[in-house]
């Protein structure tokens, strides 16, 4: 067999053999932060405490994707409920020292606009943070 051939050989033994996973790969997908996605019910008569919900605490982007995709979009949800999204120990009150100083936005969507609109913005404002 040649030189040639045999380099040939290796390569094609290489190419069957079954590949590990990349360890550095895999963490390219890490957040630099967890975050928690959180959700206030709309059950005005209850206490906000007793409203709120932490849903999931994510890590990656896989994670978050998983998350986006497995519940209701925001124009699927009752008024006046709400998604909220925080670092991770970070609770959305402004008695809790984090957010003392904080504020936070609204955005007025036109009426007429197709509830789409308003998930394409949420998405969006994610994908900001």
């Amino acid at each position: 067999m040649t030189d040639e051939q045999q380099s040939v050989k290796e390569t094609v033994q290489d190419e069957q053999e079954p590949k590990q996973p990349l360890k550095a790969f895999e963490q390219e997908f890490k957040l630099r932060r967890k975050w928690t996605w959180w959700y206030l019910n709309d059950e005005r008569l209850k206490q906000w405490e007793e409203r709120l919900k932490n849903v999931h605490t994510f890590t990656s982007v896989s994670e978050f994707w998983a998350l986006f995709d497995a519940i209701k979009p925001p124009s699927g949800l009752n008024l006046p409920a709400d998604y909220m999204l925080f670092r991770d120990g970070i609770q959305p009150m402004w008695e809790v020292p984090e957010n003392q100083n904080g504020g936070r936005w609204l955005i007025t969507i036109e009426k007429g606009r197709t509830p789409e609109v308003m998930d394409t913005i949420w998405m969006e404002i994610l994908m900001a943070m």
